[in-house]
């Protein structure tokens, strides 16, 4: 089954390395010898592409590859390499980065209950995810206890 992605987002970035980390989400990279080259990459529903043309809809990451990341994983049918975020903390949001297909399992696995339950975080929307990334850029973030932001 196709991973159903729900943001379209673009960065000033393209390498070998953020493609391939794209193809591990389930983005299907349409690019070709010269497209390669391009300067920009844009995720838009499960394919990646040179940017055609500005997407309304698209969120600009500029050259924000973790922010970029964070916003192309965005999808309705799983929870893998997704952020959520507590609904406790207003004024200090803790962050989690799902590696499984739910949550709540993830959750389970690697907080042992130091951050109360998978029921206090929700999936971070867009707007956390830009405020968390770009306050924070290309730095750790303790989340709870033992879980940090790769």
């Amino acid at each position: 089954m196709k991973p159903t992605f729900t943001q379209p987002c673009f960065i000033r970035k393209n390498t070998p390395e953020l493609r391939k980390k794209l193809e591990n989400l389930g983005y299907k990279v349409m690019l070709n010898e010269e497209t390669y080259r391009d300067p920009k990459l844009y995720a838009h529903y499960g394919y990646v592409f040179i940017i055609p043309g500005i997407d309304p809809d698209a969120i600009d990451c500029g050259e924000n590859e973790d922010l970029f990341l964070a916003v192309a994983a965005l999808r309705d049918d799983s929870d893998y390499m997704q952020w959520f975020c507590d609904n406790v903390c207003f004024w200090n949001k803790r962050f989690i980065l799902c590696k499984e297909e739910e949550f709540k399992i993830y959750f389970n696995k690697v907080t042992n209950g130091d951050c109360g339950s998978y029921k206090d975080f929700h999936k971070a929307t867009v707007d956390e995810l830009i405020e968390n990334f770009n306050n924070k850029p290309n730095k750790t973030k303790k989340i709870c206890q033992q879980v940090t932001r790769l």
